[in-house]
């Protein structure tokens, strides 16, 4: 039973994900991929994407959704990356609590 019940929950969130518009879709080329070895020089392949979601429900009003998945994003230390994907979450406080909080406090960020 319990593995119905949040299978039904997860209906509920992606039906309340609206159509996505052009401007939520970013597709691109890491820099340097045309100079990779077996690479054509004019290759039109993307190498990246990224996407925003919204979600229409009371509880994620106004808490955008960040997905993005690619080949060689920079590492922490500013080195070669590698391929990966990632969903930030900027979440925030809701209900009466909000206005006890300053802007800089509410949002928390999960990657």
């Amino acid at each position: 039973m319990y593995h119905e019940s949040v299978r039904d929950e997860q209906v509920k969130i992606f039906r309340a994900i609206p159509p996505l518009e052009p401007a939520d879709l970013v597709r691109g080329q890491f820099r340097g991929y045309r100079q990779e070895p077996g690479v054509a020089p004019d290759s039109p392949i993307e190498t990246f994407a990224a996407v925003r979601l919204r979600i229409e429900s009371w509880r994620w009003a106004g808490v955008p959704f960040l997905i993005r998945t690619g080949k060689n994003f920079t590492g922490d230390d500013g080195g070669p990356g590698h391929a990966q994907t990632a969903a930030v979450d900027q979440s925030r406080p809701w209900g009466h609590q909000r206005s006890a909080l300053s802007a800089q406090s509410r949002r928390s960020r999960s990657i």
